[in-house]
């Protein structure tokens, strides 16, 4: 046990290592931001339901969301691999440590991404504090897949494959359950119907969503899904059985990644690049027009509670399309990042407390508190869309519809502006450079004044006035400099202490793993040179 603990720290130790250049800087930003320590609630949303471990083996069971027939939430199947990669994984079943390591890892990981289904991802998370930096368990299938996938390749590799029990119940089963949805339709159609009976109001609703002809194309779908994926498996025993081994792994491969093809794409909300480009080009002007031309246009701000839309259905997106046409239409901020329009609010992988904060307490979340026009001021606002019949003072609607209003600032502040003499403006601002980590403007100013950058304060920034380090200041959420009158050129620049620190760390990680390895390395090419020299050695032998 003690020597197993040392080669887990031995590998686990250096692996976090090498990553801390991006694990350092994740962990402090996280201790800044509001996605920690939330609720039990939040962190077990996306719980994997056990009942939906089916749709690993017939994706189909989700519906297809490009024919709109999608009617589980979202369609997605997450950890799918394939029935011939399952079963190739099952049959291969390892006895030594690396496979019993492997299959464990794809054990656990799919327990743990049932969440809040199974006690055990309770024990864990009450056990481990950092847990409550994640949510949505069901991203543990990840692991499970990779791991099977492993499992399976480790299988292929194998000289002698023995067929188990396991797998033929599988195929029988998938040809059983495909032939049956197949010959009898409307029997399958009926057991349906009964089984969303005893789901109450929810099943009931969903069928009523789909309808019989929806019902009718998921069935059709599943029963080509059990087939295909029965013969695919069946094509794959015989080949390994029959042909040479490198052809039956060459063929096998092949089925594998046909399998994926056909089957994986369908579990993802996507739509054909050419459609969404057209739906940018007719709705990019909507919403978006009138922003000011200048460099320092502003920032946008899009009231949440325009965001309902209109088009999805009762359950899941089916039509990612129309989701996408209107999400475009009023510039949600995760479609106004494609525009490249900076905005207020919107959504982060790992939003500060600080800004949700200012949200909150400015009616900038989609609350129940009145917008101030003041926050919107302060954030460089320069336009909005809110909801339909919403004023905001010093603000003019210049595009009102049935379900949100487009607003224009009438004094914009801009991504930079000033502070003096309590008034806020951005005149004397120019040559506005903003890029990933760094921000940049000239100033001009008759008097002393605070330069404000609208991002959000956070460790890590530094500011440089004329070439000379100036302590950055925090003027509400955001950031800001002291600047003399005069003219003056000011950048920002992102230069936390944690991504030096985890670079330094990452370095001695990858000079000690190459330590390691490099011994390993030497000893590998001098046994090769002993044995180019070695012919040489016996043919001078034989010539004395």
């Amino acid at each position: 046990m003690k020597q197993r603990l040392l080669t887990v720290l031995g590998i686990g130790l250096p692996a976090a290592a090498v990553a801390a250049v991006q694990l350092v800087p994740t962990a402090e930003l996280a201790s800044l931001s509001d996605r920690i320590g939330q609720s039990w609630d939040y962190a077990t949303f996306g719980s994997f339901n056990p009942v939906w471990f089916a749709k690993l083996w017939l994706p189909a069971l989700v519906g297809d969301p490009r024919t709109g027939t999608a009617w589980i939430q979202l369609g997605s199947v997450y950890g799918y691999v394939g029935g011939l990669t399952a079963v190739l994984a099952l049959v291969g079943w390892p006895s030594d440590r690396t496979g019993k390591f492997l299959a464990s890892a794809a054990l656990i990981s799919a327990v743990l991404a049932m969440g809040k289904f199974t006690p055990v991802f309770a024990a864990v998370y009450f056990a481990f504090p950092g847990m409550s930096f994640f949510r949505v368990p069901s991203h543990f299938l990840l692991i499970t897949g990779f791991s099977l996938s492993l499992l399976a390749g480790r299988t292929l590799e194998l000289r002698s494959i023995r067929l188990r029990a396991l797998p033929v119940v599988i195929i029988l089963t998938l040809t059983a359950a495909g032939a049956v949805l197949f010959i009898w339709p409307s029997q399958a159609e009926s057991l349906i119907r009964t089984a969303a009976r005893m789901l109450g109001e929810r099943g009931a609703a969903k069928l009523e969503f789909l309808g019989r002809s929806g019902i009718r194309s998921v069935l059709t779908d599943v029963s080509a899904n059990a087939l295909a994926s029965s013969a695919i498996i069946v094509l794959a025993i015989l080949f390994i059985k029959r042909l040479d081994r490198r052809i039956a792994v060459t063929a096998v491969s092949l089925l594998l990644f046909a399998e994926l093809y056909v089957y994986a794409g369908r579990s993802l909300i996507s739509a054909p690049a050419t459609r969404v480009t057209g739906i940018r080009g007719s709705s990019e002007g909507t919403s978006a027009a009138g922003l000011p031309d200048s460099e320092n246009k502003g920032r946008l701000f899009v009231d949440p509670r325009v965001f309902p839309n209109p088009a999805a259905g009762v359950f899941g997106i089916p039509d990612a399309l129309a989701e996408f046409a209107w999400q475009t239409e009023i510039m949600r901020p995760n479609t106004s990042v494609l525009n490249g329009y900076h905005t207020v609010g919107g959504y982060a992988a790992l939003p500060l407390s600080s800004y949700s904060a200012f949200l909150r307490n400015s009616g900038l979340d989609g609350g129940t508190k009145p917008i101030r026009s003041s926050a919107l001021t302060l954030a460089g606002v320069s336009r909005a869309i809110v909801p339909a019949g919403t004023e905001i003072e010093g603000f003019t609607a210049v595009k009102t519809t049935g379900s949100y209003r487009v607003l224009v600032s009438r004094n914009p502040s801009g991504r930079f502006w000033l502070f003096r003499s309590g008034e806020i403006g951005s005149a004397g601002i120019t040559g506005i450079l903003t890029g990933s980590g760094f921000a940049a403007a000239t100033v001009s100013t008759g008097s002393a004044a605070l330069l404000v950058y609208t991002d959000t304060y956070a460790p890590g920034w530094r500011v440089k006035v004329d070439g000379h380090d100036q302590p950055v200041l925090r003027f509400g959420p955001f950031k800001a400099v002291s600047v003399a009158g005069g003219s003056h050129t000011v950048r920002f620049t992102y230069d936390p202490i944690s991504f030096r620190a985890g670079l330094i760390i990452t370095g001695a990680g990858i000079a000690f793993t190459a330590g390691i390895l490099i011994r390993p390395l030497l000893s590998f090419l001098s046994r090769g040179k002993r044995i180019r020299r070695k012919p040489d050695k016996v043919i001078r032998d034989r010539r004395r």
